[in-house]
């Protein structure tokens, strides 16, 4: 799947995506008695650093997902983009810091501080590959289980939202990382997020696009509750890609010789 993983490279760098909810609000602060402000208190839990009310929201979206004992997951589906023919993709997640994707013939691999891939590429494109890589452990950690991974610790902050019935939270971590989170007032579940990336062609930097990705439906799995199809819509591309999972195992099956070099 060369396109996919191409432009999934390219994209997955993640800043803010420029939309009527991804906007960073107005910082919140209380004041003493003479009237000097105070910034709030922060805490940091699963490696999410925020407030203690934004916390509240984040604490109730793990609780409405269910995913607070979450060790392992395995999940396999189809990537299509466009018209075109699905794709198969994998990903083998264990938690607190290994993550292997299997896309379009390629396999990536994290583990602790250790990245490759087969078939091994050449420096600049591993780098690149390397990243993004990151970048989508980062997501998957965020917005499936709403934690982040060892050594990548995450800032939350409010942002604005339009739309009505949501909350919207905006994440930032190393290396740029940025995404805004979009929660349903009423399920307290994740239900949009949003980025832009940077576009490439052989390598160049062309363009930046705006990333917005909806979870169209949720599947359950001993009380715990994932993303089963999510539709990627990017800025100046023609068509939706379709991310489907048809098969996932939590807390089994994933173990930590899936993430050795063969």
């Amino acid at each position: 799947m060369v396109l996919t993983q191409v432009f999934a490279t390219a994209l997955l760098t993640g800043s803010l995506l420029a939309c009527p909810w991804s906007h960073e609000a107005p910082v919140h602060a209380t004041t003493s008695s003479v009237g000097a402000p105070q910034t709030k208190s922060t805490e940091t839990i699963q490696g999410i650093t925020a407030a203690k009310d934004v916390q509240a929201v984040i604490e109730e979206a793990r609780r409405a997902l269910g995913v607070q004992r979450v060790r392992s997951l395995f999940v396999k589906g189809t990537v299509t983009v466009g018209d075109g023919r699905p794709d198969t993709l994998e990903r083998f997640l264990l938690l607190p810091d290994s993550f292997k994707e299997l896309d379009g013939g390629i396999t990536f691999t994290l583990s602790r501080d250790d990245y490759w891939q087969v078939p091994e590429p050449d420096q600049e494109t591993k780098a690149k590959a390397r990243k993004a890589t990151w970048s989508k452990f980062m997501e998957q950690c965020l917005v499936w289980l709403l934690r982040a991974p060892r050594g990548f610790p995450l800032k939350a902050t409010w942002a604005d939202d339009a739309s009505s019935g949501r909350q919207a939270i905006l994440f930032e971590g190393p290396d740029g990382f940025r995404r805004v989170v979009a929660f349903d007032a009423a399920s307290h579940r994740p239900v949009e997020y949003a980025s832009t990336g940077v576009i490439t062609q052989a390598g160049t930097t062309v363009g930046r696009s705006a990333r917005r990705a909806m979870i169209d439906e949720y599947g359950e799995l001993d009380g715990i509750r994932l993303p089963r199809r999510i539709t990627l819509r990017v800025e100046g591309m023609h068509g939706d890609t379709v991310y489907a999972f048809g098969e996932m195992r939590v807390n089994a099956g994933v173990t930590p010789a899936d993430f050795t070099r063969r």
